[in-house]
This record gives structure tokens, sequence and C-alpha cells, in this order.
């Protein structure tokens, strides 16, 4: 008998782990912003239909760098080759005729295996659903604090013995 409930124990849980993830990556398949920032989510939903909103769209796909680190020209290469590859169905899906009409900006990098797009929500929100794509975020701007002014202290690049301090030791 407690041999019985073991096994039907053993076979619910074991139930509940195939059951459960494919539950839960359904739901996410069926919520498209899920994939997308907060700030976009928020644009899109002000959006009007015929309004153009742009986002970067972050591939699923990943460079394979390993044996090439440490080496320019094949890690770029290597970027460029994996870019290229994944993101030409997504390229071609906004180059089709029936969209194309609703897409003002493609723009692919090779460098992070991003596409910057400019297109009406429903574009946007249809390449959210693609299994090819990890994130898309709202294009966003980043400004650098300004540089502190020279004081008239601050040594030149050039003085090596005064920024480490020869000329205090030599007149002591």
């Amino acid at each position: 008998r407690d041999k019985k409930l073991w096994f039907a124990s053993a076979a619910v849980l074991l139930l509940l782990l195939l059951v459960v993830p494919q539950v839960q990556q359904a739901g996410a398949k069926g919520d498209p912003t899920s994939k997308m920032t907060a700030e976009l989510v928020k644009q899109i939903s002000a959006a009007k239909p015929d309004d153009m909103v742009a986002a970067v769209v972050k591939m699923r796909a990943v460079s394979n760098l390993n044996g090439i680190q440490g080496e320019k020209a094949p890690v770029f290469a290597e970027l460029r080759r994996a870019a290229t590859m994944s993101q030409a169905g997504l390229i071609g899906y906004l180059n089709a005729a029936n969209v194309q009409k609703r897409v003002s900006i493609v723009h692919p990098f090779w460098i992070d295996n991003i596409v910057y797009v400019k297109a009406t929500k429903d574009v946007i929100l249809e390449l959210a659903s693609r299994d090819d794509v990890k994130e898309l975020f709202e294009n966003f701007t980043f400004t650098l604090p300004p540089r502190p002014e020279k004081s008239a202290q601050q040594v030149p690049g050039w003085d090596s013995l005064a920024k480490i301090g020869a000329t205090t030791v030599w007149s002591t």
C-alpha cells in the first residue's frame, strides 16, 4: 500500500514537472508584451494604430566566440556572421510587401545582434511574438556626465616625474 502511494505521488510529481513548464511557455507566447520593457509597453499602449513606435529588437541567437577571443578580426567576423544569419528571418518579415508599408526604419547592428525598428504597434507586437526574438526595449539616449574642470594643480599627462611625486622627494 505504501509502495502504491509512493508511486502515485511520484507519477503526479512527474506529470506536474512536465506540464507546468509547457503551460508557462504557452502563457508567455500568448502575451507578446512579456518580452518588452515597461517603457516600451507604455509607448505601445499610448500609440494610435498608424503611429510609428521605435523599438530595439534583441535577437535570441548568440555568437560562438570560443577559441577566438582576443583576436579582433575573427571575433568581428563571427559576430557579423551570427547576426546576419539570425536577423535574416526578421528582416525578411519586415521587408515583406504586406508589412513594409507599416515600417519606416530597419537598421541591423551586428555588434550586439540587435535590430532598430520603427514601425506601427501591430508590427512591434508581432516581432515580440517571434521565437527568434529574445526581448524588445525602447530606443533611449544615454548621456555621459560632464567632465570635471581641470584645476591648476593637475599635472599634464606628459609630466611623469611630477605625477609620481619625484620633484617633492628632490626638494627634501
